[in-house]
């Protein structure tokens, strides 16, 4: 004769139930690690955008206008003493709230440095710097040439 199967027993429910809080605390414990990391990469995203817009617009001035007293007129840095790099923590009113370094990102600040590669060419280098939730000091530096106009 066969037995007859009981179904589930108690022992058998505990080690689902078991089973189951399990994943559910492994799953909660991932939780705030990819919040972190996504938290991470969205203001990684910003400041490469900041400084991308930040070289183009400075381009854009051509080469003979990459100097201070031709950049600040046009918003594209803040005052400067000449020492060291510019700075800029606003962006034009135009795009004021999505380029600016101060408004995206904690503590954002950005930097401007031209630099002559020789008579005919100019490095612009722009680093954004911020402070991360956590309190730890990133940065983002992009360059690239602009040749003299002919």
């Amino acid at each position: 004769m066969r037995k007859r199967s009981r179904g589930f027993t108690l022992v058998d429910s505990m080690i689902g139930f078991l089973i189951l809080a399990i994943g559910a605390l492994a799953f909660c414990a991932t939780v705030p690690v990819v919040s972190r990391s996504h938290h991470m990469a969205d203001e990684q995203t910003k400041a490469v955008q900041i400084a991308q817009w930040q070289i183009e617009q400075v381009r854009q001035a051509g080469f003979l206008n990459l100097t201070f007293e031709r950049l600040y007129p046009l918003g594209l840095v803040d005052d400067w003493d000449g020492d060291g790099p510019m700075k800029f923590t606003n962006a034009p009113v135009v795009q004021a709230g999505r380029f600016s370094p101060s408004a995206q990102l904690r503590k954002g600040t950005g930097e401007l440095e031209i630099v002559d590669q020789g008579s005919d060419i100019r490095e612009i280098r722009v680093t954004v710097r911020w402070t991360s939730p956590a309190g730890k000091d990133r940065s983002v530096e992009l360059t690239t040439l602009v040749g003299k106009d002919t």
